[in-house]
């Protein structure tokens, strides 16, 4: 099993190597674990739109890439897109209500100091502290 997933990672690897040899002049290329492959290319004016059009051809295959300048050439990674686990709700309500709680529990030590309606107080308090940390996590 461990065979077939290293002989089909290898066989994605030549197919972008490949792709990335028909857009670009290269030097030099590594294949990397993982699935990700690094090439030396030389610097040139299309090197641009031949990246793009790159993008789109490796994008079926799972794969991202990333282009830096390195001296007198660039270098050109192709990589495994990672994969996102699905966040669960359960948890990010469970945290929701632990913040709402602790804010609320701030709220109610720094305003039974001061005089006035204690609850309202509370309230504004957690409306305005929630209110920054929502406008902060768009």
């Amino acid at each position: 099993m461990g065979e077939d997933r290293s002989s089909t990672i290898y066989d994605e690897q030549r197919l972008v190597a490949e792709k990335i040899r028909s857009l670009f002049r290269t030097r030099n290329y590594y294949l990397r674990e993982q699935g990700a492959v690094e090439f030396e290319v030389e610097d040139d004016k299309g090197n641009k739109g031949a990246f793009l059009k790159l993008l789109k051809e490796i994008k079926p295959l799972g794969y991202l890439a990333a282009l830096r300048r390195s001296g007198d050439y660039l270098t050109l990674i192709a990589f495994k897109r990672p994969i996102m686990k699905p966040r669960g709700l359960r948890l990010n309500l469970i945290l929701l209500l632990a913040t709402l709680g602790t804010v609320t529990v701030d709220g109610f030590f720094k305003a039974s100091g001061y005089p006035g309606n204690l609850l309202l107080m509370i309230g504004l308090y957690t409306l305005g502290i929630m209110g920054i940390i929502g406008v902060h996590e768009m």
